[in-house]
């Protein structure tokens, strides 16, 4: 399974809708109740078939939105990384321009 919790969970209740469906035993039991022959059994393998690569590709669909995504966390990242530098660089700034300003109060103030 896959590492991310969503995309387990989609993974997981996929599969059950898979399994609740009709299983091979199930397939064969419909078979034999309703007593249509091999069409019968054939037409549900191939509808599971078909419901598996459905599955498989609605996961390398979660799989790629799940990659994009976490490519825009990153930029996103390193954009708030850069604007926090650049806070702190002007938080920085106005630290100096306060004290040479303090400084040059307390000069004036001094007899």
């Amino acid at each position: 399974l896959p590492s991310d919790p969503l995309l387990r969970w989609h993974v997981r209740g996929q599969r059950q809708k898979l399994l609740t469906k009709g299983t091979a035993k199930g397939a064969v039991e419909e078979r034999l109740h309703f007593g249509s022959g091999p069409s019968l059994t054939r037409s549900i393998f191939q509808q599971q078939e078909e419901e598996a690569e459905e599955l498989l590709r609605s996961i390398e669909g979660l799989q790629s939105d799940h990659a994009a995504q976490l490519g825009d966390c990153r930029a996103t990242a390193q954009l708030s990384g850069g604007t926090a530098e650049r806070l702190c660089s002007s938080v920085g700034g106005l630290q100096s321009d306060c004290a040479a300003q303090l400084g040059a109060m307390e000069r004036r103030a001094e007899p």
